[in-house]
């Protein structure tokens, strides 16, 4: 176990909320739109998506489109004929002490927070196991943006 005076624990649990995960975990996913974005066409075609975070309660992600491509540096908008098709986005919502990530009308996943005493952090949980923020960076948004591309599995 961590000496508890090499870690301020007490900070560490305070941020041990819902909220604060949230955010965290906002950012990671708004890096992973924009990295899929500057992939190489060759790689993911066409497709590109737009992260939509206006409220500090949800993100939501879009299939999108390219405005302009300038200096290695793409624009991507939302796809205005998809914005009202629950099928061409997930949304990530704050609700209920936990954060959930629907596609379509269907609730994929239901991720809540735990304080670990032992380890001195805060977990992510999905179904009363602990995940890792990468497991749920690549499971969130991974399957909607890979979907239908050459050499995918699913």
């Amino acid at each position: 176990m961590t000496e508890i005076n090499e870690q301020d624990w007490v900070s560490l649990r305070a941020r041990c909320t819902v909220q604060h995960r949230f955010d965290e975990l906002k950012e990671t996913l708004m890096a992973d739109v924009s990295k899929f974005n500057n992939l190489h066409e060759k790689y993911i075609g066409k497709r590109r998506f737009y992260a939509d975070d206006d409220t500090d309660m949800q993100l939501q992600i879009f299939r999108g489109y390219v405005v302009h491509d300038t200096d290695g540096s793409r624009v991507v908008e939302k796809r205005p004929d998809y914005e009202n098709d629950p099928d061409h986005r997930i949304e990530i919502t704050v609700e209920d002490e936990s954060f959930v990530v629907r596609q379509g009308q269907i609730m994929d996943v239901r991720i809540g927070t735990r304080w670990n005493a032992d380890s001195l952090s805060c977990d992510y949980l999905v179904d009363d196991q602990v995940v890792s923020l990468i497991w749920i960076s690549q499971r969130v948004p991974g399957d909607f943006m890979f979907q239908h591309l050459d050499g995918d599995a699913r």
